[in-house]
């Protein structure tokens, strides 16, 4: 009977270690600036020579976090762009490998991959 307390002990234990580290973590962050970016003028399908053009929007997004400025790349089919994603805003910002999530204000993440990533030099 001990045995299987010890055991269910331990198997409670790894579960909760675990949750924990896949936990979310968001950090505070602000919206530095917001960059439209120009369409490709040329682009090649492989099936044609035909050039596309493209109907959305690309911007190039600057988030101060901590002492860095991550750029994220935002992607609209339309020319959409949230409002949370304006110069100045205050984000919720989480970082994993090469993406940049920012949280909304109703519970969803705007995934945005990294373009660049630089540490802010202190002002002496």
């Amino acid at each position: 009977m001990r045995r299987w307390v010890v055991l269910v002990c331990v198997l409670i234990f790894a579960a909760l270690a675990a949750a924990q580290r896949n936990a979310k973590s968001y950090e505070p962050g602000t919206v530095m600036s917001v960059e439209k970016l120009e369409p490709n003028d040329v682009s090649y399908r492989k099936i044609t020579d035909a050039p596309l053009r493209s109907s959305g929007s690309v911007y190039n997004i600057s988030v101060q976090v901590a002492g860095n400025v991550i750029v994220g790349r935002y992607a609209s089919a339309s020319d959409y762009l949230p409002s949370m994603l304006t110069q100045g805003k205050s984000v919720s910002v989480r970082t994993d490998k090469h993406r940049m999530y920012l949280k909304e204000p109703f519970g969803e993440d705007i995934e945005l991959p990294v373009v660049s990533h630089r540490r802010i030099r202190k002002q002496e």
